[in-house]
């Protein structure tokens, strides 16, 4: 795979970071562990250019599992 069509680190948080891989048109979350792809999402490159805060897009990924995360230890 080559590395030279994917993205710096768009954001990041205590288990890995967010980069945009040109090469497969995906948003990948990368474990910061394994430094191996933990998720993806598909979104092709022209949608992912049109995003005016891909910062801001990806942090709300992460708010969403944050908040997912907390509510499965709340009925557990």
């Amino acid at each position: 795979m080559s590395w030279n069509n994917v993205s710096s680190p768009i954001a990041a948080n205590q288990y890995g970071w967010f980069r945009y891989n040109y090469d497969q048109n995906r948003l990948e979350f990368i474990n910061d562990e394994t430094k191996t792809v933990a998720q993806t999402w598909d979104i092709p490159a022209d949608q992912w250019e049109r995003i005016p805060s891909k910062r801001e897009y990806c942090e709300n990924i992460l708010r969403q599992y944050d908040r997912h995360a907390t509510a499965q230890k709340q009925t557990n």
